[in-house]
């Protein structure tokens, strides 16, 4: 029998920190389609704020994910600095 894979759907999680982010208002800019949804005004909210999750979850993806590894990084990165200036102070 072949695999059945079903798609998980994760619930959304909005993150403050992504507001500091120079590309947020432009990003709901673009993906708020209020005017061009017809329905009510309940109906266009939810349909809008659905439209959203897809472009805020890429602007957390692209700029946020993987903080943790990154950091790491960079400390590697700030040691190596650090024990060169020990060694070569010029």
């Amino acid at each position: 029998m072949p695999a059945i894979r079903r798609q998980v759907i994760k619930s959304f999680k909005f993150f403050h920190h992504v507001i500091d982010h120079p590309e947020y208002a432009e990003t709901v800019t673009e993906a708020w389609n209020f005017g061009q949804i017809t329905g009510t005004d309940q109906y266009k909210l939810i349909r809008s704020l659905k439209l959203l999750k897809r472009p805020l979850r890429n602007l957390n993806k692209r700029h946020f994910s993987g903080i943790s590894q990154r950091v790491k990084a960079q400390r590697e990165r700030v040691d190596e600095l650090q024990r060169r200036l020990l060694t070569l102070p010029d």
